[in-house]
């Protein structure tokens, strides 16, 4: 039914009411499925009428909604106990006025919408009657009240929200603690709060309680009273999260009195018009209080103020034209990282690092404006749900004038960080069941590095692939030119999914992934592609999925330091890529099947060359360690194997070790083989033959090295970590030694005309003794001693 229809058919019922006589219709769920339409489960086996008086007294029970119902007034929570009115998909409520916790102390009356639509034309009163419990609960759907919401009428009532859309139209708006004595609390974590005509007034009663907390979400209202009467009561307003609109363009939207206050503490504050002058008089009375805050969202501003701590800023027209945008920020470690040169993904809407909802929109916007910036994208500890691949992708787009693919971004680069204060990774988890992730014959990745070439004329703008490991039409693969693309410090869940893959990363010089961890558990892959040419990986785990690391699609030669690759059921390590791989300190530990396959392509006999140094690999099954059956270049050096005596498979045979712990201490294999087709290059070059160079002569010996001691001691126990930076340097807020130019004593200030060598000189100077720190500049020559560390 539509929403024009359904508000005809509540007229007309409503009309009625005159002409016909009220009568009281009692829920009693007798049929025992709970439903409001089901006509046996009301006494007198009579759904309830526009003119009549619904009220659910049945304790412990749920009257559900899931088609239309209609009442003059619905009274939950009549009698000692607690009722549940829940509003799901497909159900339409349209009612006159509805009281929860409506009658006799003790009882306990609750409103839940979880979809569907509510229409109260008169009033809502949560918590109606003095003694009585009223809730309500939102998640998604709409609802809309023609008078007054009061939560906390007479009792004590509890608004929260964390979806959907909640019209308070009445001009007496939204009230918390109406009458004396009441308590009413708000929480609202997602959704739009609106009251277009009236206010949210905390504390009206001017005794009892009101608190409203906003974590997200928005919450947009004309007029916002906060215990105006000056009464006794408790009335705050806290701003934690999400945003807070005033519509109002008048000093008195916002009125506060008595020792009560707005709090802001995160989120973003909105005034109609240039309020600064207001909020100078308010904060000037201890009407406003801040903390903590969610970082600069611009550098220049209208007005700012400090309690020590943290700043209160006021920006009018700038950020939102014609109106007065208020935010905080302080000395911790969010607002650190902005001024650093930071995106900080848990500013972004509806990004949570709690594990809960689903932080794929934010973070992507995050990535791209990051990207935007030549700035960094930044993980503040905590663990963030996904549901589709985010994509680090750019595009070398066609130049008509040149007839030839341009390359806009060459400059720019996807840097993803994650905070290392704590000692514990952000977590990207994927959510479970996630769609496109679940067939291991089209694996996906949860994120993916790109960089897109234009084949002709047609790829003049940026068109996404439908697979992220695939080419969008008139693009082809670049990974040559993903320059100095940067992952660290984040860890990857791939929760199950049996296509997932935690990261996509074929990328060239300068590009890096460091301390990163992938749980690929029930997965296809932990990470496919790495970087190569002056740059590779290190600190590396992947637990289980069908291969550990995939080396493909990649473009240069790779090192690889400090990887951990375990209970993998397919290979640990596939290598196919044309270049050379090296992987020095490692610890693989495998059920069955070997540790390491690869080289499918053979355009060349200098194809993928494999060298391995420094490991630990632990079998348990007695199966081939290192299968290279298709004879490409091997090189193995100081690794020491448990758990089966065949170390090495080749074309001439199996290299064998014994005793519980064997160690190779080197061997080489070199590739004997010929082109199998044109290689990719010219017809000239039609052999690529490898050789070996021993004490300055060359040969063609296929193992001209086989050294493996049996019996061996047990690896040393930093065989892995001596390849691993101890600590890597950070620039995660002042208390780590980073020295922002900016601020005292310094003072530099960009853009401002005055040569500022002198103060970034002297952070330079004072920053020695820390050896950590970051410092931009654009004129005069700064020096560094020669004994700054």
């Amino acid at each position: 039914m539509s929403r024009l229809k359904q508000n005809m058919v509540f007229a007309l019922l409503m009309a009625l009411v005159g002409s016909a006589s009220a009568v009281t219709v009692e829920f009693r769920n007798y049929s025992g499925d709970g439903l409001w339409g089901t006509a046996a489960n009301w006494a007198s086996n009579t759904l309830p009428t526009g003119a009549d008086q619904a009220k659910h007294t049945f304790v412990d029970s749920a009257l559900i909604l899931q088609s239309t119902g209609v009442a003059d007034e619905l009274l939950v929570g009549y009698t000692v106990g607690s009722a549940v009115v829940d509003v799901v998909s497909g159900g339409d409520l349209m009612v006159n006025k509805i009281n929860l916790g409506a009658y006799t102390a003790g009882a306990v009356g609750a409103l839940y919408v979880n979809g569907g639509t509510l229409d109260a034309g008169s009033f809502l009163r949560v918590g109606n009657f003095a003694g009585t419990t009223g809730q309500f609960s939102m998640n998604s759907g709409m609802v809309s009240v023609g008078g007054t919401t009061a939560v906390g009428y007479t009792g004590e009532g509890s608004f929260v929200m964390s979806g959907g859309t909640f019209n308070a139209n009445g001009v007496n708006g939204f009230r918390l603690g109406e009458q004396a004595g009441s308590t009413g609390t708000a929480t609202i974590d997602g959704g739009l709060l609106s009251v277009p005509n009236g206010a949210i007034e905390l504390l009206r009663g001017g005794a009892g309680s009101a608190i409203m907390n906003i974590t997200g979400g928005s919450v947009v209202s004309k007029i916002i009273y906060i215990n105006t009467s000056g009464g006794a009561g408790d009335a705050q307003l806290n701003l934690l999260g999400g945003s807070l609109e005033i519509t109002l363009n008048q000093a008195w939207g916002l009125e506060i009195a008595g020792d009560d206050t707005l709090n802001i503490e995160g989120g973003t504050l909105l005034w109609a018009g240039n309020r600064v002058t207001d909020l100078s008089a308010l904060i000037s009375n201890n009407f406003i209080t801040w903390d903590n805050g969610q970082g600069m969202l611009l550098e220049t501003y209208d007005a700012s103020w400090t309690n020590g701590s943290s700043v209160l800023y006021a920006d009018y027209n700038t950020i939102n034209p014609g109106k007065t945008t208020v935010w905080v920020e302080g000395t911790n470690e969010s607002v650190d990282l902005n001024v650093l040169g930071y995106v900080v993904v848990t500013d972004y809407p509806g990004v949570q690092s709690d594990g809960t909802g689903d932080s794929t929109t934010g973070i992507q916007q995050a990535i791209d404006d990051a990207f935007a910036l030549k700035k960094t994208v930044f993980f503040p500890a905590g663990t963030y749900l996904i549901s589709d691949t985010l994509k680090c992708y750019r595009w070398q787009l066609w130049d008509a004038a040149k007839n030839q693919a341009s390359n806009p971004t060459a400059s720019y680069c996807h840097t993803l960080w994650g905070s290392a204060e704590t000692g514990v990774r952000p977590v990207l988890k994927l959510t479970a069941n996630a769609s496109g992730f679940t067939n291991a014959g089209v694996p996906r990745p949860m994120i993916s590095f790109r960089d897109f070439r234009a084949l002709n004329s047609s790829a003049n703008s940026p068109v996404e692939p439908a697979q992220p490991m695939e080419e969008p039409p008139h693009f082809g693969h670049a990974a040559n030119i993903v320059f100095s693309d940067d992952l660290r410090g984040i860890d990857f869940d791939c929760n199950g999914n049996s296509g997932a893959i935690g990261i996509y990363f074929p990328a060239a010089q300068n590009s890096t992934i460091e301390d990163v961890r992938i749980d690929a558990t029930g997965s296809y892959a932990g990470i496919w592609g790495v970087p190569g040419r002056n740059a590779g990986g290190m600190n590396i785990e992947v637990e289980g999925g069908q291969f550990g690391i995939i080396i493909r699609d990649s473009i240069g030669g790779t090192v690889l330091s400090g990887i951990r690759l375990f209970n993998q059921t397919g290979s640990a390590l596939v290598v196919e890529d044309f270049v050379p791989t090296a992987i020095i300190g490692f610890h693989i530990v495998k059920g069955s099947g070997a540790v390491f396959t690869g080289w499918s392509k053979n355009w060349g006999t200098a194809w993928g060359s494999l060298c391995l140094m420094d490991g630990v690999v632990e079998m348990g099954s007695g199966d081939v360690v290192l299968d290279n059956t298709a004879g490409k270049n091997l090189y193995v050096r100081n690794v020491f194997v448990t758990g089966s005596d065949q170390l090495v498979k080749s074309p001439t045979g199996t290299t064998m070790g014994s005793g519980i712990w064997k160690r190779i201490k080197e061997y080489v294999f070199t590739n004997q083989s010929v082109p199998d087709s044109g290689p990719p290059y010219a017809v000239a070059d039609a052999y690529f033959p490898s050789f070996n160079m021993i004490e300055g002569l060359t040969n063609r010996i296929a193992e001209p090295s086989i050294d493996v001691l049996n019996n061996s001691s047990a690896p040393p126990v930093d065989l892995v970590t001596r390849h691993i930076y101890a600590n890597l340097p950070l620039y995660e807020g002042l208390s780590d030694g980073t020295i922002n130019i900016t601020q005292a004593p310094y003072y530099a200030v960009a853009d401002d005309g005055i040569n500022d060598h002198t103060a970034i000189q002297a952070a330079i100077n004072a920053a020695e003794s820390n050896g950590i720190g970051r410092v931009s500049f654009r004129l005069d020559i700064l020096r560094l001693e020669v004994h700054s560390s």
